[in-house]
């Protein structure tokens, strides 16, 4: 799955290297969305889950623990306006050494 994604990768990385932050909104969703410290979304750039879980599987990417959620956590949920709705998980990532020789790699193909 990693080469065949080799331009969401860049893109991704260049994303996590600008401090936008993974953002899982609910389960059920295939995607993430990023956003920044604005809160506001990227327009174009909603990687796989599955794509974000192998690069961190892989070495690439290591979760910041110390500004993220913890995987470990269960979703909560709030009532909003009589709705209720999942409370998103927020993940920020930093890329390892292993990561950016991908990244350098893939920026020069």
């Amino acid at each position: 799955m990693i080469r065949e994604n080799s331009n969401l990768i860049v893109e991704l990385f260049d994303a996590i290297e600008a401090d936008w932050a993974l953002c899982d909104e609910k389960d059920d969703d295939e995607h993430m969305v990023l956003v920044n410290e604005n809160s506001d979304e990227h327009q174009t750039l909603k990687p796989p889950k599955s794509l974000v879980s192998e690069l961190e599987k892989e070495g690439y990417i290591r979760l910041d623990e110390e500004k993220s959620d913890t995987k470990e956590m269960k979703r909560e949920y709030m009532n909003f306006l009589e709705e209720t709705i999942p409370v998103a998980f927020l993940y920020f990532y930093e890329i390892t050494k292993k990561g950016k020789e991908l990244y350098a790699e893939y920026r020069n193909s």
